[in-house]
């Protein structure tokens, strides 16, 4: 195949937890139970929203794509058990179903500089530049990925997704060339590097799935005691390193002390970590007897 965009790279059939939420005000219930504000989205403009425990600890993270008639849920799979608990169960009570639609959906990933141009060449709609912005193209939701891209997912029924992607000239890579270059974006991924063990604000999910300014949400009093006290005991940070990282591995500062391990790493230079809190970017630290630098994450 031919490409008309080398910048840019295709993996299709991306594992991907799906679910539809229909019934009254399905919008205005996900504002009630989400750290996001989602009140005022509309076909065309999605967002990134944090699901938090009553004690503030990520539950999942789940992009929210409002439809016609409802709203699509979509995240990583891991974040599953927590959409169920913490979405699903209580929505009968607001007369709001939500049912997993993931046998119905397929989602295929774009990514890279040339993205947009791969899209244009292949006749598909280019969405807009801001997160979660969504393009229609027939039953397939053309949604631009900023946190991790550049790039854009396609997500639609299975058949609709195929004959899309078909379109598209770009070299077709692995999950784990997507895993790669999303670690080398400096995204951290839901059920690799963020848990229900930690708190949004030890995350970047803080920056890009919570609103300060909303009104009441589960977990809303312990995010604002710790974003006004300034307080966590642990921070999720990049590294860069001249050698290959493992996940798992401890990260260790002069003196051999232990301060943290990495998260996700995919063979290049750059990797993802759990450090405390005190470390601060800049900070060199070694992993396996490789040097690292601690960068900030955001």
């Amino acid at each position: 195949m031919t490409s008309v965009a080398p910048e840019a790279f295709l993996v299709d059939r991306v594992p991907r937890a799906v679910f539809s939420v229909t019934g009254e005000r399905p919008l205005g219930y996900l504002h009630d139970v989400l750290a996001q504000d989602v009140a005022e989205l509309t076909p065309g403009r999605g967002a990134i929203a944090a699901v938090l425990t009553a004690n503030g600890r990520v539950a999942a993270e789940v992009r929210v794509l409002p439809l016609g008639d409802g709203v699509l849920l979509d995240a990583e799979e891991p974040a599953r058990p927590g959409i169920i608990e913490h979405i699903a169960r209580h929505a009968p009570l607001a007369g709001v179903d939500v049912s997993d639609a993931g046998d119905r959906f397929a989602l295929a990933a774009l990514r890279g500089l040339g993205s947009d141009a791969a899209l244009a060449a292949a006749g598909l709609p280019v969405p807009g530049a801001d997160e979660a912005s969504v393009e229609p193209e027939g039953d397939v939701l053309i949604v631009r990925v900023v946190w991790g891209g550049p790039g854009v997912d396609l997500l639609g029924p299975p058949e609709a997704v195929a004959a899309a992607v078909a379109r598209i000239e770009v070299r077709r890579a692995s999950l784990a060339d997507l895993d790669a270059a999303r670690i080398a974006a400096r995204r951290p991924r839901y059920g690799a590097d963020v848990t229900e063990e930690l708190l949004v604000n030890e995350t970047p999910l803080l920056l890009h799935g919570v609103s300060m300014s909303k009104g009441c949400y589960p977990g809303q009093e312990s995010v604002a005691r710790i974003h006004n006290l300034g307080r966590v005991r642990r921070s999720i940070r990049g590294l860069r390193s001249d050698a290959p990282l493992k996940p798992g591995s401890e990260v260790l500062v002069d003196g051999g002390e232990s301060v943290g391990r990495v998260t996700s790493a995919a063979g290049g230079s750059v990797a993802i970590a759990l450090l405390a809190a005190q470390i601060p970017a800049g900070t060199v630290v070694r992993i396996d007897g490789i040097e690292a630098v601690v960068e900030a994450l955001t």
